[in-house]
């Protein structure tokens, strides 16, 4: 009983999708070890105990001002057992934790800190954000742009070369985020809520949602030529994409079947960028302890 309570106070919380965001959050600060002359474990521990209180406090602000419609989407239901006043309390705690850390501990990342958590409000707020279309993704892409080099400045000052690796992951969130939107859109069309989806149709935001994750690794491919970053280190997530390529043409085809095939299709993806970035991070370690 008590087991199964947890449960359902992590699925209100959508515990496990804060992790996956603290994720990208963590590569941040794990892209920094590579330019950073020292750096302590307690940082990374901070590192993860802030962004995953902020993470958590920015999903709980958006099931506060989403509760009445969080009731009847499959994919969020659980979030709609828990009455406003739920939400409202736990993202004053949330956040009110994570701040007061950045601020005893590492102030001078607290300008970031408190942008990002604004506009993440302002994605929430009806009326706006991913009541719009675009708007709520352009809010992603800027918000991963902030997350990243937030990360970053934990060991080392923001630089162009980190706000150039940045773009390819905030590009990576906003075409996830558009992927999002395909599987809402009859909640969302019922709702009256006009993200990209509702507004030019589920299937051509599909298409683009897709498109935006080329044009991330294009983009990826452009700066390590340049010159910027390790591609021995990035390479695995350009590999990751042609995987995810292969994915996608056969989820295309059965895009029509709902909700279902459009989350199976997420878990996918998801599981392909998350066995990257463990390369990843064990890679720029290996890089790290030469």
């Amino acid at each position: 009983m008590f087991v199964q309570q947890i449960i359902k106070v992590a699925k209100s919380l959508r515990a496990a999708e804060a992790l996956i965001i603290t994720g990208f959050v963590f590569i941040g600060g794990a892209y920094s070890f590579l330019h950073a002359t020292t750096f302590q474990w307690q940082q990374i521990v901070l590192l993860f105990v802030v962004s995953y209180t902020l993470m958590l406090s920015v999903f709980t602000s958006n099931a506060l001002f989403g509760n009445k419609h969080d009731k009847i989407n499959p994919r969020l239901k659980p979030l709609g057992s828990y009455s406003g006043n739920y939400y409202l309390i736990l993202t004053v705690l949330l956040y009110a934790i994570s701040v007061c850390l950045c601020i005893i501990f590492f102030p001078k990342v607290i300008i970031l800190h408190v942008v990002t958590f604004i506009l993440c409000f302002l994605y929430s707020v009806p009326g706006f954000g991913k009541h719009l279309p675009i708007v709520g993704t352009v809010i992603h892409f800027f918000v991963e742009v902030l997350l990243f080099n937030f990360a970053y400045m934990f060991f080392n000052p923001i630089s162009a070369n980190s706000i150039a690796i940045s773009v390819y992951f905030a590009m990576m969130a906003a075409a996830g985020h558009l992927h999002h939107e395909v599987i809402d859109y009859e909640v969302d069309l019922k709702n009256n809520i006009k993200t990209s989806a509702v507004t030019w149709g589920y299937k051509s935001i599909e298409i683009v949602s897709f498109s935006l994750f080329a044009v991330a690794h294009l983009y990826l491919g452009a700066v390590l030529l340049y010159g910027i970053g390790l591609p021995r280190v990035f390479i695995i997530f350009i590999i990751g994409f042609l995987v995810h390529s292969f994915i996608f043409f056969y989820y295309y085809r059965q895009i029509e079947n709902g909700i279902k095939s459009r989350m199976k299709y997420r878990s996918a993806y998801r599981a392909i960028y998350f066995v990257c970035g463990l390369i990843f991070l064990y890679v720029l370690w290996k890089t790290f302890s030469v």
